[in-house]
């Protein structure tokens, strides 16, 4: 028997979008901090305003990423002994409110990366919803295949990695290959490690 309790009503919702989650997104700041170091960027208020202000637009992408990996996953974890209390595949958090709620997370974070930033910032967040769908929705869902699933949760390392670059950097330049390539099995080291 389960000792999971299912949420309800408005924090059923919440739970879907895995806000406590959010917290992987501090892999940003290291490429806020290389490219600081690398392009010699000079600390100032507004840096350190752009620094905070772009976990949001990629807080609000996770947290779609998370929506449909619920929505997806369901089917499985209504089967699952622990899964089987979360809000989606216990039915108190309806689909079609989460399908709206994604689209509306997807669009705030959109609009608020195109105003605040360069091109190649709001590119890196499309690959880090990319990367969602990629890793969720069939027929590839890499999430079910061995190996390839570490290797595309992973690659989520070097997507943050330039979300932190080009939040303060300009769009036409790039980190060291060696840096995102290393940034990249660092990520790959901590999946296998939650495989295992």
């Amino acid at each position: 028997m389960s000792t999971e309790t299912t949420p309800t009503g408005i924090v059923a919702y919440v739970s879907v979008m895995r806000p406590d989650h959010w917290l992987k997104n501090i892999f940003i700041l290291f490429g806020h901090g290389a490219a600081i170091v690398l392009l010699g960027l000079t600390i100032t208020p507004h840096l350190l305003w752009l620094i905070v202000y772009s976990l949001v637009p990629a807080c609000l992408v996770a947290s779609a990423n998370y929506i449909l990996n619920e929505i997806l996953d369901a089917p499985f974890d209504r089967l699952h002994p622990t899964k089987h209390a979360r809000a989606v595949a216990s039915g108190a958090a309806k689909e079609s409110v989460l399908w709206v709620l994604m689209i509306l997370l997807l669009v705030a974070a959109f609009v608020m990366a195109w105003w605040s930033f360069n091109v190649s910032y709001v590119i890196s967040l499309a690959l880090l919803f990319a990367s969602g769908l990629v890793y969720n929705v069939p027929p590839l869902r890499l999430k079910d295949r061995a190996f390839l699933d570490v290797i595309a949760e992973s690659f989520n390392n070097p997507i943050r990695l330039w979300l932190g670059w080009y939040a303060i950097s300009p769009a036409n330049s790039f980190p060291p290959l060696s840096i995102v390539f290393g940034w990249w099995m660092f990520g790959a080291l901590l999946m296998t490690g939650k495989r295992y």
